[in-house]
């Protein structure tokens, strides 16, 4: 049950520092990219064509991040720009889950992070 309330308040937090908005990720900085939501309260003008979204930054290393679906990759793709729910990892960095549990055809991602690609460390 506490999960659920640090979930939403951290959901609430994310959505009050929603700014700039934007069709694609070039109306944003280098370092965002243009997020849709779909569950938002703008909904409606969806319906009529007139998708919004809002630059967000993208994921730094050590953030929590949306890896494959296995399946539902469609929710997640670019669509005209615009990414679905939230960014990807920045640039040199990949979404990697810690592990990974397949039952009857779903596959689980579990605490997938942004982390720095290989190759891509100092030595």
């Amino acid at each position: 049950m506490k999960v659920v309330f640090v979930a939403l308040a951290l959901i609430a937090v994310a959505y009050g520092q929603r700014a700039q908005p934007c069709k694609t990720s070039a109306d944003c900085k280098p370092e965002e990219c243009c997020v849709h939501d779909p569950f938002s309260k703008r909904f409606l003008g969806d319906l009529w064509g007139e998708e919004k979204g809002f630059c967000e930054g993208r994921k730094m290393e050590g953030d929590f991040c949306s890896a494959s679906m296995g399946g539902m990759d469609e929710l997640w793709k670019v669509k005209d720009g615009m990414h679905s729910f939230s960014c990807p990892c920045a640039s040199g960095l990949e979404c990697v889950p810690e592990d990974i549990h397949t039952d009857d055809g779903l596959v689980v991602h579990m605490n997938p992070r942004c982390t720095a690609t290989e190759g891509s460390g100092d030595f």
